[in-house]
């Protein structure tokens, strides 16, 4: 028969263990973040194109991180298109407290803007980036999804602001 003692020792051990799992979870949480900078300087000759960098703040590298881009427009009728950009490549390895580049090139929306009856500007845009990723000892994780509102410049540049 187990003591009284023993028993107290072995619910503070499984209290110590639950506790200690949820702080590893909550230390080994990546910390992702998303920057759009603007196409000025020439980086980027095509406006319609944004140079995205993408940081790991967190304190372990993250694995498999596969960006993609979109936008939509709405037709005459009101119906929603959305318009896959070209697939940036795929980022096998982002280590902690370093970044990556990789460009979203968003021209292929262009031939829709026109049918916009409410724009008067068809070079607004909102641009939609998910970075999905898959973090140390995960299998796999949903995509972040990051908006940005894409504003042409009068030197014809365009910023890229962040909507969230």
């Amino acid at each position: 028969m187990k003591s009284r003692f023993s028993k107290f020792l072995q619910t503070v051990w499984n209290i110590i263990g639950i506790v200690s799992v949820l702080l590893a979870f909550v230390a080994l949480k990546s910390d992702v973040r998303l920057e759009a900078k603007s196409t000025a300087n020439g980086v980027i000759s095509n406006p319609f194109a944004a140079l995205f960098i993408l940081k790991n703040e967190g304190g372990f590298d993250i694995f498999d991180v596969r960006p993609s881009c979109s936008t939509s427009y709405a037709t005459a009728d009101y119906k929603m298109v959305i318009v896959d950009a070209p697939t940036p490549d795929p980022i096998h390895r982002l280590r902690s407290h370093s970044s990556a580049l990789f460009v979203c090139n968003f021209s292929a929306a262009a031939s829709g803007w026109a049918a916009e009856p409410y724009k008067v500007n068809k070079r607004e845009f909102v641009a939609d980036v998910k970075v999905a990723y898959r973090p140390i000892f995960w299998f796999g994780v949903a995509p972040k999804e990051y908006s940005f509102w894409a504003r042409p410049t009068k030197g014809g540049d365009t910023d890229w602001l962040p909507m969230n």
